[in-house]
């Protein structure tokens, strides 16, 4: 007994010791309170974070010090996790968009939840709502929903646009304006003139670089810049048109790669996910609010996936629902995935097989539209050396518009012993000063909607290129993250996606024979997501 209560005292002491150490490690020369943030990021980006940490470290009243660690792009989330699940795990640290649901799935990010609430620097109204989703989410089913937890605060929001490049389009005797459709009357008026409210009007030869273009005029447009041969001194462009990512067209007709399907299945988590990239059947955009099987749809929304069976099954009902003007019919999921495939068949853009570089199609002037997100202004304002601007992306002409953004987020370590002091750095750089400060590097747009859209804080009121960034802001609004985000991670993507963006994009391989191949693996994987 004795020595059995000495070994307790000495397990005590011991488990003491090792709490003050972890209190001490946290506690500076100067008796302020160290918060460690890792991050990665190009050299514009860190230097803005530097400086920004650099003066919160002098000013702060909060007595804390940011001990700011930037770790190497190549090995950062590997790093990072060793760190997660060892005893030396930052406080602070970036998760992209890609890997968060996974990080709060495996038990290390903090719930932000309660500390938001109580913050007076926070208002998550401001932020975009596109962008919370994806960092707001229930981990059993990954499902967004406003009242979810919150695994992060977005650092960062990156549109997907199209660059285009301006001296192609004079060179082909295009005239170029920039000029909103405000009343809706499918006109518009640019320096005194009238103009039909159009993305490309082809028989004018008249770009809008406010107005999205349908499928059908992105096609013209493009098929007129693609020489097959690129000229650089003359603006010659061997391709018209560029994006690596089907999403702007599928999701601008209702359409989508995965869906939830609820069941009331033991198994499941209530319910798993399907993989949907061939469905076959029409989707339909709702006009007017309309009933069907019993389901309530708002203007402007989709028909839901598993009510498509209904209408299929249902074709009087459908006819009449479109005839009344509640509905408008739209292309298939499989139709539009075989329609952006089609750019790559009709040397309208590049194989992959023709890429060495991805940025430099557009920096060398191979391609003159080339979609991409925000990030790649920072390149295009350091190697493009003609005149460049942003458009929005190409819409089906009964859709919505479509595409997707990518971002960052600043989380909270589950271990952290500062959480309330590391809370505080959340709230700086995802706050109005961080925001505006990391705006003027050109990589992002403003997380919050007040800052991206103020004409005289640093997004709008810059005197760089792109000159149109209002087309950010409107993507912003309604683009969201990319299929890499929907799942804790992308194997159920890696299975097929590899051959995809290989053989069948170099036509070394049919779209039927992809899914042949990969569909049955690929619903396999993704039953295991939501397995209790």
């Amino acid at each position: 007994m004795k020595n059995l209560g000495k070994s307790i005292v000495l397990s005590i002491l011991f488990g003491l010791l090792l709490l003050l150490g972890a209190c001490s490690s946290s506690i500076d020369e100067e008796g302020k309170t160290t918060v460690s943030l890792w991050a990665w990021g190009d050299e514009a980006e860190v230097n803005v974070f530097q400086n920004l940490l650099r003066d919160y470290n002098a000013t702060n009243d909060a007595n804390i010090y940011v001990n700011f660690v930037k770790k190497p792009s190549s090995s950062y989330y590997s790093v990072l996790e060793t760190a997660l699940t060892g005893r030396q795990a930052p406080d602070l640290f970036y998760v992209g968009d890609s890997m968060v649901k996974r990080y709060a799935k495996n038990g290390y990010l903090e719930n932000l939840e309660e500390y938001i609430t109580y913050s007076e620097k926070i208002d998550l109204d401001d932020i975009w709502s596109t962008l919370m989703q994806r960092y707001q989410f229930d981990v059993d089913t990954y499902q967004s929903s406003p009242e979810a937890s919150i695994w992060g605060l977005p650092k960062d929001i990156g549109p997907t646009v199209i660059y285009y490049n301006e001296d192609a389009l004079l060179a082909k005797d295009i005239t170029i304006i920039s000029a909103y459709d405000d009343d809706y009357d499918g006109k518009v008026v640019f320096e005194n003139q009238e103009f039909d409210a159009r993305g490309y009007d082809p028989l004018n030869k008249v770009f809008n670089n406010k107005i999205a273009m349908t499928f059908e005029e992105s096609d013209i447009l493009s098929t007129l810049l693609s020489s097959g041969r690129t000229i650089a001194s003359s603006h010659q462009t061997r391709w018209g048109f560029y994006s690596s990512w089907w999403f702007y067209a599928g999701w601008s007709i209702g359409g989508d790669v995965i869906h939830f399907k609820k069941t009331e299945d033991p198994l499941y988590k209530g319910g798993y996910w399907e993989f949907t990239l061939d469905d076959e059947r029409s989707n339909f955009r709702v006009l007017e609010a309309v009933t069907i099987n019993g389901h309530n749809y708002k203007q402007n929304t989709f028909v839901d996936y598993y009510d498509l069976s209904y209408m299929e099954e249902h074709p009087m009902e459908t006819a009449n629902l479109i005839a009344s003007g509640n509905i408008v019919e739209l292309p298939s999921m499989r139709e539009t995935f075989d329609y952006w495939i089609s750019n790559f068949e009709s040397e309208r853009s590049p194989r992959p097989s023709d890429i060495s570089n991805q940025m430099s199609l557009f920096t060398n002037q191979d391609v003159a539209l080339f979609v991409e997100g925000r990030y790649a202004t920072v390149e295009f304002r350091k190697s493009a050396n003609f005149a460049w601007d942003v458009a929005p992306l190409p819409q089906h002409e009964n859709g919505v518009a479509g595409g997707h953004s990518g971002s960052m987020c600043i989380s909270m370590a589950k271990k952290s012993v500062v959480k309330e002091e590391a809370f505080k750095i959340i709230e700086y750089l995802s706050g109005a000063e961080g925001q505006d400060a990391l705006a003027a590097t050109g990589f992002n747009v403003p997380n919050q909607i007040s800052i991206a859209s103020n004409p005289d804080k640093n997004f709008l009121a810059s005197t760089s290129r792109p000159y149109n960034n209002e087309v950010f802001l409107d993507a912003a609004s309604v683009q969201r993250g990319g299929d890499w985000t929907l799942l804790a991670d992308d194997v159920w993507i890696e299975l097929w996606a590899p051959t995809l963006n290989g053989n069948v994009l170099n036509g070394l391989a049919t779209v039927d024979n992809l899914f042949a191949n990969y569909k049955g693996v690929t619903n396999d994987k993704l039953k295991t997501y939501t397995l209790k």
